[in-house]
């Protein structure tokens, strides 16, 4: 009778099983591997020093591995919690920060820097900017238009739409005519051939070249418009075979198991619902312009 009870408690399923398997030992090394590889990372504080420079904070070495940041003459409080008049020291060297209280330890997931990439995405600096081109066969005075394009997807945070949809904008290469020379001058390719124009002279050339800076968006956006279904199609693909698994195997383990509550199947059958729903009312937004001017 005992080993009778044992088999139907272990056909019901146990939760002791999923305890045991819950930790698997090679996925985990991976995993910390990855982590620890993040964290020693070399690109955060250049990324953070660019940022600064735009977010109008003034950066000082302060020894090995250290800055202090400090607001400048032309930096907005607010965009950088944590940040008090009086300046911050940071670190990415997790034992010094351990060691010295005054020093505060930076990663891709502080606040700080959280911070330093929604003032850069969200806010409008950055995101227009003028420069010159020479380039043989081309005649002084020719316009081109380049354009960023990301997905915007209105969403609650917990619904984690960032994981199905693309990271890397869409890019358009433009001239006044509508003719794509995306692929003919490729992002870094005509960022080496580019030179920074100096903000008086930006200042006289834009009013004269207004109107065909806006017939190069329209262009710009019509070339951007065909590739929001498939984007919208491939996200809502992935949540489709992330969520809907997960429904099935709740719903079988009910059968045999009491324990699953109908909240939990309903919570993934909310979950996939709102993220069809906040997936098929995404757009695209154009997220930053520069516009070209050949000398």
């Amino acid at each position: 009778a005992e080993a009778a009870a044992l088999r139907d408690k272990l056909h019901e399923g146990r939760d002791a099983l999923i305890e045991l398997n819950s930790c698997r030992g090679d996925q985990a090394r991976k995993l910390i591997g990855r982590i620890e590889e993040e964290e020693n990372s070399e690109a955060l504080w250049p990324y953070m020093e660019q940022a600064c420079d735009i977010l109008g904070v003034e950066t000082e070495e302060h020894s090995a591995d250290a800055h202090i940041l400090r607001p400048g003459e032309n930096y907005s409080a607010g965009y950088l919690p944590g940040l008090s008049e009086d300046g911050l020291t940071v670190t990415w060297d997790r034992e010094r920060a351990l060691e010295r209280e005054d020093m505060v330890f930076m990663s891709w997931e502080h606040p700080m820097v959280a911070g330093m990439m929604d003032a850069v995405t969200d806010a409008g600096l950055g995101k227009a900017a003028l420069a010159s081109l020479s380039v043989k066969g081309l005649p002084a005075g020719t316009l081109m238009l380049e354009a960023l394009f990301t997905v915007h997807c209105p969403a609650p945070a917990g619904l984690q739409l960032t994981r199905y949809l693309p990271l890397l904008p869409l890019r358009f290469l433009v001239d006044v005519n509508g003719r794509d020379l995306s692929e003919v001058l490729p992002h870094d390719r005509l960022n080496g051939l580019c030179s920074n124009i100096r903000r008086r002279t930006a200042q006289e050339v834009v009013p004269r070249i207004r109107a065909e800076v806006e017939t190069m968006v329209d262009h710009a956006s019509q070339m951007a418009a065909p590739h929001l279904e498939p984007l919208r199609t491939k996200a809502l693909e992935s949540i489709r075979n992330a969520l809907e698994p997960e429904i099935e195997r709740l719903e079988a383990l009910r059968e045999v198991n009491p324990a699953v509550r109908d909240e939990e199947i309903g919570f993934y059958r909310n979950q996939l619902a709102a993220a069809e729903a906040a997936i098929e009312n995404a757009s695209l937004d154009m997220d930053g312009i520069r516009v070209i001017v050949t000398a």
